[in-house]
């Protein structure tokens, strides 16, 4: 039998009063689906019944529909008056009937994986499903870790499937590639490796990998140091001033822009101020090749009074400079020193307290996304 459909809002009206057992009832209005399920009076607890109804049609009675089954879901088989509502509200005899079509496509589809053969869309009762040609009776499924069709235990075997099973194990370098989809949205037998972070607190050189997409650099300059503080007098100038923060700035970088290697550089934080009074060196820069780059902050001077600058980032599709250092906050506290965009990565030293030299600032940070075709 023909899947069901529905109409919305469908309203009705009785015209002509039946008795339980009647296989005719006439409406006002007929529904759109010449098969399907109505309810009769579907508000009222004890006249309520849900009928099928196989055909419409219109005789010199009016419309009427030809009941093939009366009382179904538990409702009772009874007479019904003139004007009773009569509505296609979905029914559970609606929803079991979907449910059995989409249990018909599931085990297709199962069938399908099972045999690992080809396939082709055909039309059934209004519903694309699958046409499967059935295993060969001579060719066991094989099961557990004999089936070719289960992952092994290699990490390097991906298993992909276009228009039948098949099995492509990864080259050497290809670990942790995944299979993708194709621009038809099928998956495809070439593999894409995720994104990879790779973070630098010292020099490096930098290689390009043949899948390469683009690359998305992060990267701060060094701290400047903190100035010492003195060690005998008494009053605001004896602490030292805190260092500035290194710049930032971050770029994304086509591959067509990259060459098969760039220099990355990490600044070194600058050193504290030496006791008694000494100034704080200023920070390094950090770079990309030459794409972007970062500037370290100012060093702490000036008798607690000249905090250090924060540091400028360029090249960058965002650029930020890191924040300032503060003077020597009393004659016993030395200035703080300024934190970058990437938090500590790159933040000033502080200033010495009374009697104590600088603190040294914080090395820069280059940071490397990678990703892939």
């Amino acid at each position: 039998m023909a899947l069901k459909t529905l109409q919305n809002f469908y309203k009705a009206i009785v015209t002509d009063a039946f008795d339980a057992g009647d296989l005719k009832m006439y409406i006002d209005i007929l529904p759109t689906p010449t098969v399907g399920y109505v309810v009769i009076n579907p508000s009222n607890a004890i006249k309520r019944e849900i009928v099928l109804y196989s055909a419409i049609g219109t005789d010199g009675g009016g419309n009427y529909l030809t009941l093939t089954t009366r009382g179904l879901g538990g409702t009772t088989d009874q007479s019904h008056d003139i004007n009773e509502p009569v509505r296609m509200n979905i029914t559970a005899e609606h929803y079991a009937e979907i449910q059995d079509e989409i249990q018909v496509v599931q085990d297709e589809l199962d069938a399908a994986i099972l045999a690992g053969a080809g396939h082709a869309s055909t039309t059934n009762e209004g519903i694309t499903k699958l046409s499967v040609a059935p295993a060969s009776a001579t060719e066991p499924i094989a099961v557990g870790d004999n089936d070719p069709r289960v992952p092994t235990a290699d990490p390097d075997t991906i298993y992909v499937r276009e228009d039948e099973l098949i099995n492509t194990s990864a080259g050497a370098g290809d670990e942790g590639k995944v299979p993708k989809l194709n621009a038809d949205g099928v998956l495809d037998s070439s593999f894409t490796k995720p994104p990879e972070i790779t973070t630098y607190t010292a020099g490096a050189t930098w290689s390009k990998d043949s899948t390469l997409k683009y690359i998305i650099v992060e990267l701060v300059g060094s701290g400047g140091g903190g100035e010492a503080g003195e060690g005998s007098t008494s009053g605001s100038d004896d602490t030292g001033a805190g260092g500035g923060a290194g710049g930032y700035s971050k770029k994304i970088i086509l591959v067509s822009s990259l060459g098969s290697t760039e220099t990355i550089t990490v600044g070194a934080g600058g050193t504290g101020g030496a006791y008694e009074r000494g100034d704080g060196g200023n920070g390094n820069t950090s770079s990309f090749g030459s794409h972007c780059s970062a500037t370290g902050g100012g060093g702490g001077s000036g008798n607690g009074l000249t905090r250090g600058s924060g540091g400028t980032g360029s090249g960058g599709d965002i650029n930020f400079s890191g924040q300032s250092g503060e003077n020597g906050a009393s004659d016993v506290l030395g200035g703080t020193g300024g934190l970058s965009t990437l938090g500590t990565y790159g933040a000033g030293g502080r200033g010495g307290n009374l009697n104590e030299g600088g603190s040294g600032g914080a090395g820069g940070i280059v940071i490397v996304t990678e990703y892939y075709n």
